[in-house]
């Protein structure tokens, strides 16, 4: 005898069916909604990646990146304690927050960068204001160029950059979780400079933001085109290069062989069937950042320096240096002087007095082939 409580109705297998089937259509959904935010995910890195290229002086190259579904519980195996977690809000219909996770060194070699020193320079340091607010800048102008992306509009010069910039470094975590409903996007970045060495980095966007953004952006793929039927007909007592294979199925039972390779006069080759390959587009990548954004480079300072001239003498005639000493440079009086701006010559001035403040007049600009040539002799010395 069988327990006929322990097997199934039919009623319970069109069920299962029907829940395997709804799983699998989920799935397939998912996929396409995938296919259709990578695209316009890839057009918003590509422009980071120039508009931090602007701001560190430095190519960054895009090497490859991951959309990955998560959900609530499964950011903390992929955020280390040290991260620095940038936060800000990408307006659409409303607010929606939006974070980048960045390496600590490769927050502070960008802020270093930035700033003129080297990239190396105090990484077992803490930030600090300069170097902060160094990063902030940089981070506003990066949402704001992604902001450009994903919302596919052209903003004013006024609008480009976010100015709501935070970092978090304490409960990172819990605080991007608290912020997005339980399922979320994560996308894993790699990022090349020319200098040799590799930055990594996450994005976050939350899923309502992304579903807006696949809304407004996302394009469906191109339907295939029709096939095309051709008749292919060969010339006059010339037999065809290729010889075409005919349809067993529609041949005649007792088909005679051709006696001859040559066809007759009034044979003609059978219908050729053939479908062009189909290719999918490519998404537009974005090269560079837009002209207009040359604006972010603005508010980066730079250092003047004014050369009034130059001596070179031995160290004995230094130790002999005392208070009223004259050292005697290699400019006339009258002539004039140099103005360098970080360590490359610019142009020339002369030195005038401004409300007992010095100050230099520009005279003359420098040509490309002049600044190479002082830049020459300056090395030389």
């Amino acid at each position: 005898m069988c327990a006929c409580s322990d097997l199934m109705s039919q009623n319970d297998i069109d069920a299962l069916f029907d829940s395997a089937a709804e799983n699998a259509a989920q799935e397939d959904k998912a996929e396409v909604f995938l296919k259709k935010l990578q695209p316009i995910v890839e057009r918003a890195l590509d422009s980071m990646t120039s508009i931090l290229s602007a701001f560190i002086g430095k190519e960054c190259k895009l090497i490859a990146f991951e959309v990955v579904p998560t959900r609530t519980g499964e950011l903390a195996a992929m955020v280390s304690g040290s991260d620095i977690v940038f936060e800000s809000a990408i307006e659409f219909d409303q607010k929606y927050p939006a974070f980048l996770i960045l390496e600590q060194d490769a927050a502070k070699k960008s802020a270093n960068m930035m700033t003129g020193q080297p990239a190396d320079y105090e990484l077992d340091q803490p930030l600090g204001d300069e170097r902060k607010a160094a990063a902030y800048e940089i981070m506003s102008k990066i949402f704001g160029g992604i902001s450009d992306v994903l919302l596919g509009r052209n903003k004013s010069e006024s609008d480009i950059a976010i100015a709501q910039v935070e970092a978090i470094t304490e409960n990172q975590v819990s605080k991007i979780e608290g912020s997005l409903a339980e399922e979320f996007y994560l996308v894993s970045v790699t990022m090349d400079l020319d200098s040799g060495e590799s930055w990594h980095y996450q994005v976050v966007l939350g899923k309502d933001l992304a579903e807006n953004i696949v809304s407004a952006l996302g394009e469906d793929e191109p339907p295939p085109a029709p096939k095309q039927v051709v008749t292919a007909t060969p010339l006059e007592g010339v037999a065809s290069p290729v010889e075409p294979q005919p349809d067993i199925s529609a041949a005649p039972a007792a088909a005679p062989p051709q006696p001859s390779s040559v066809p007759p006069p009034s044979a003609r080759e059978p219908e050729i069937t053939y479908q062009p390959a189909q290719f999918q587009e490519l998404p537009e990548r974005t090269a560079s950042y837009e002209a207009r954004n040359m604006d972010v480079l603005l508010d980066v300072p730079l250092n003047i320096t004014v050369v009034l001239g130059r001596s070179k003498v031995p160290v004995k005639q230094v130790l002999e240096y005392g208070q009223g000493s004259l050292i005697t440079l290699d400019k006339l009086a009258g002539e004039p002087v140099d103005l360098v701006i970080n360590g490359k010559y610019f142009a020339k001035g002369e030195v005038v007095v401004i409300d007992e403040n010095f100050g230099v007049r520009i005279s003359a600009i420098l040509s490309p082939e002049e600044r190479i040539q002082a830049l020459t002799s300056s090395q030389m010395d």
